[in-house]
């Protein structure tokens, strides 16, 4: 997620919808393994974060971070060891010609990953119940504070919150927020015209419809 903000922060696009899609975790192995024989799994940071419970069970495995989910099942393919593992999704165990051992051993059900739609920025959406924006404080001692009192103070709800290192600024931060709410809503855009005022930059990535999770 952090790659795509860095890219919504850096070029002319904007965010036009979303998509929430369902993340199911399997745990895959070369044909003729068991789970009595793996010594090592694979898969992304994450993945491995989201499935820690299912991992806890088996202390002597050495998990192994890779650059994808996807990546780690072709590897455990490639290298063709009875030993090895991947946490990826079912698809990638199809595609790869895996044995899926465990489906579904991430740590909640409710785990989605967040997909958007984006175009080149022409105008925003006329319709939506969301917004995306990012933005900077100036150096100064309470203006984050002051910053995100420009939603409270109109009972604006903050979905999300995130911070990222602001390129070329040691110790300063841009902050990537969801809110409730379209720009030309006036609570929103009154809210906005104060960010403004209070921030060093803003800048509004979207407004469009909110996503119901697949299933």
């Amino acid at each position: 997620m952090a790659a795509v903000n860095d890219l919504l922060l850096e070029n002319d696009l904007i965010i036009v919808g979303e998509v929430l899609v369902p993340v199911v975790h399997c745990l895959m192995v070369n044909p003729g393994s068991d789970i009595s024989r793996i010594r090592r799994v694979y898969s992304h940071p994450q993945a491995l974060g989201q499935c820690r419970t299912f991992l806890a069970k088996y202390p002597h495995w050495e998990k192994v971070p890779s650059f994808d989910t996807a990546g780690s099942a072709r590897h455990v393919r490639d290298n063709g060891l009875l030993e090895e593992a991947a946490i990826a999704s079912c698809r990638a165990a199809k595609f790869y010609g895996l044995e899926v051992l465990r489906e579904g051993v991430q740590n909640s059900e409710e785990n989605f990953t967040r997909f958007f739609a984006i175009q080149k920025a022409s105008r925003l959406l006329d319709k939506g119940d969301k917004t995306s924006l990012a933005f900077a404080t100036r150096n100064v001692p309470g203006m984050l504070h002051e910053a995100m009192g420009a939603f409270a103070s109109r009972g604006i709800n903050m979905t999300k919150v995130e911070s990222r290192p602001r390129k070329g600024r040691a110790w300063e931060y841009v902050f990537f927020v969801d809110i409730d709410g379209h720009v030309n809503d006036p609570k929103v855009a009154e809210a906005l015209t104060d960010l403004v005022r209070r921030a060093a930059f803003v800048k509004v990535l979207g407004s469009y419809p909110r996503a119901k999770p697949l299933h």
